[in-house]
């Protein structure tokens, strides 16, 4: 009984907390290549160590990789 009561009020506690520890995200929008067509993967990461994020573009249509330092 002790173990359906913790329960009951754990449950009621998580939902009658406020909702405010919610991240509000915003996002924008960058245009970086409008001819690459098919693309289907974007990886950001520092691949020069030159400290500033550098990206990898993938296309179905390439057979190389496109490098946007």
């Amino acid at each position: 009984m002790r173990k359906l009561i913790f329960v009951t009020f754990v449950i009621g506690v998580f939902a009658l907390a406020p909702r405010t520890t919610r991240a509000q995200l915003t996002f924008a929008e960058h245009t970086i290549a409008t001819d690459l067509s098919g693309g289907y993967q974007v990886v950001a990461a520092d691949l020069n160590a030159d400290g500033r994020t550098d990206l990898i573009a993938l296309a179905s249509r390439l057979s190389e990789l496109i490098w946007f330092e």
